[in-house]
């Protein structure tokens, strides 16, 4: 109810806020601009390394660039972070810049929400990094999930699994720091509280839903929801996994068996039937090109072996057949 009720106080026109404010009923509304918040809080964070700022400041550069120097904060919405996700992609910039520099927006935002300059992060709907690219159960494995758990110099994840904890061995299990996950948790790492021991704080109460959560996330950015939207997470990263690295090893970073793997979480993808297609083979090789590399002539090349009709028709209409000095009667006429 709490968040309902934010949520609709965040969506008051500003001259009905600022006299639910002006008689108590809600605090003042901020009216700093984007670049404005950017600036102080970029500023502010002394706790940070000097190749870190300039990282954030190359976003700073993005976001004001898209939304201009005067927009308000508190104005940016879902669909106004989405069109800027695309004028990155315009930009012509990697996947793996426009993936960071998304995972930076959203941390520049849940300051502002921290600060209640906003009341919702309008970037938190971009990218769901855990279960996505970590391939982590949800919610009981990004729940369990510590600081101490990765291992930032080896680059590992220990994931805890409650799940199958009763099996052997099944208790934890290490994952890859993959790249598209290492990103959003060094994000998420600067901007933690000092002594936070999970990495996912939010959404901890047992009453909390988080499908229902997303699905209000996927309603508000305008994408159609899919089936089983965290398990299709985690059957898209082992299908990406596949492609790259041997079945047992994959089937050990998601925790479960290489049946179980490929029976319920491996996918076909229109990549595989592009590749198919694009498999040139003897079989489809030109049959005067085939009889070149094999030194047969074109008249060589087309016979063919002939069929046991072609080998043995003659057989149809016999009625004995002569073995050596035996003769075999045969039962019918038709063999």
């Amino acid at each position: 109810m709490a968040n309902e009720t934010a949520r609709w106080v965040g969506e008051l026109s500003d001259k009905l806020a600022d006299r639910l404010a002006a008689v108590g009923l809600i605090a003042p509304r901020g009216r700093a601009t984007l670049q404005q918040f950017l600036d102080g809080y970029i500023n502010d964070r002394a706790d940070v390394k000097p190749a870190t700022r300039t990282v954030w400041r190359h976003t700073r550069r993005n976001l004001v660039e898209s939304f201009g120097p005067k927009k308000s904060l508190r104005d940016i919405t879902q669909g106004d972070a989405d069109g800027w996700l695309q004028h990155l992609i315009r930009e012509g910039l990697s996947e793996n810049t426009v993936r960071r520099r998304c995972g930076i927006a959203k941390q520049f935002l849940w300051a502002a929400v921290r600060k209640k300059l906003v009341c919702d992060n309008p970037f938190a709907h971009l990218k769901s990094a855990v279960s996505r690219f970590g391939g982590l159960r949800c919610p009981s494995e990004h729940l369990a999930l510590r600081w101490r758990d990765v291992d930032w110099e080896r680059g590992r994840v220990r994931v805890t699994s409650p799940k199958t904890e009763h099996h052997p061995e099944g208790a934890s299990r290490e994952i890859p720091l993959f790249p598209e996950l290492r990103n959003p948790l060094e994000e998420l790492w600067h901007t933690a509280p000092p002594g936070k021991m999970h990495v996912v704080s939010r959404y901890r109460d047992g009453g909390v839903n988080l499908r229902t959560q997303f699905l209000r996330i996927l309603d508000r950015a305008g994408v159609p929801p899919w089936p089983k939207l965290f398990q299709n997470m985690r059957a898209s990263r082992l299908t990406e996994l596949l492609a790259k690295h041997p079945a047992h090893t994959v089937a050990k970073w998601m925790g479960h068996s290489i049946r179980v793997a490929l029976r319920h979480y491996a996918q076909t993808t229109d990549a595989d039937f592009e590749r198919a297609l694009q498999d040139t083979g003897e079989a489809a090789q030109n049959p005067a090109q085939y009889s070149h590399g094999t030194g047969r002539t074109g008249r060589q090349a087309q016979k063919k072996t002939p069929t046991f009709a072609e080998k043995y028709g003659g057989l149809r209409h016999c009625t004995s057949v002569q073995v050596g000095g035996a003769r075999l009667e045969l039962a019918t006429s038709t063999v």
